[in-house]
């Protein structure tokens, strides 16, 4: 069954020939005030990654994004806390990695091709990377063309140590496309990855920094009632399994209509 999912001034809507029970309109208004019971303020920012995480579940319209601030500023927190309202499995988050580690940990094997060439295969189609800290630039680099959708697969070949300590080249095949999250208190990204990144920076003001303390000291006074006052949280539980009936939906493409596209268009005139 394909579906798409439609956009435009009153909210989002999913057409599909088999509506889940959750298929009513929500604005970005409602979802601000549904993800402000962990997210204080950065309307903007979360809105902005909450529907980027949620385009994982579209055929190509993956995008990704990068945080950019100084350290103690919540840029890593916007991202985790909304992982939150995502299956678990498709959700892959990451301290760090080094340029090899990462297709090494990832990897499986398999037999592709007409000759079933063994390859190890790095599967991330459909999920969502959260970087907390920027990855290594080189392993940026290795990602580039699925970062920028170039293709769908891209073999790579990366040196190994086998059991006799020698070198040896280990085929790999990444494929694509997922949603890239990641921050960074280095402002200095190279053009390459700019290019392919949504770059977002969260709010510094007081009333962020007073409330945000507020939900701290509710959260750490009784960690176990704070966690139960979320997951009872009806409009959490809408929105998750709202996620769930996108990803079910099976979602192939975003139709923006033409009198928006047209607005965007003159936009950049």
């Amino acid at each position: 069954m394909e579906t798409a999912i439609q956009t435009g001034s009153s909210g989002i809507c999913i057409s599909s020939s088999a509506a889940p029970p959750t298929n009513k309109s929500i604005t970005v208004e409602d979802l601000t005030r549904i993800l402000s019971s962990t997210v204080k303020h950065d309307d903007a920012n979360k809105a902005i990654t909450f529907l980027g995480m949620l385009l994982n579940y579209t055929e190509e319209d993956q995008i990704n994004m990068g945080f950019l601030a100084e350290s103690s500023t919540g840029k890593s927190y916007i991202p985790l806390e909304l992982c939150q309202y995502f299956p678990e499995e498709d959700v892959m988050q990451i301290g760090y990695a080094s340029p090899t580690s990462f297709f090494h940990d990832y990897a499986r094997m398999v037999k592709t091709g007409s000759n079933k060439q063994t390859v190890f295969m790095v599967d991330l189609q459909k999920k969502i990377l959260v970087f907390v800290d920027q990855p290594h630039d080189m392993l940026l680099q290795r990602l580039r063309p699925i970062l920028s959708h170039d293709k769908k697969e891209i073999p790579l070949l990366i040196t190994d140590r086998n059991k006799n300590k020698s070198l040896r080249t280990k085929h790999v095949l990444v494929r694509g496309y997922p949603t890239v999250i990641f921050s960074s208190a280095k402002f200095s990204l190279s053009d390459q990855e700019k290019t392919r990144l949504l770059l977002l920076s969260p709010e510094t003001t007081q009333a962020k920094l007073k409330e945000s303390i507020s939900l701290k000291i509710a959260k750490e006074s009784n960690r176990q009632a704070y966690k139960e006052t979320m997951q009872k949280n009806a409009e959490r539980q809408f929105l998750t399994q709202r996620v769930f009936a996108v990803k079910k939906a099976n979602v192939k493409h975003i139709i923006i209509p033409q009198e928006i596209s047209d607005k965007i268009r003159r936009l950049h005139a």
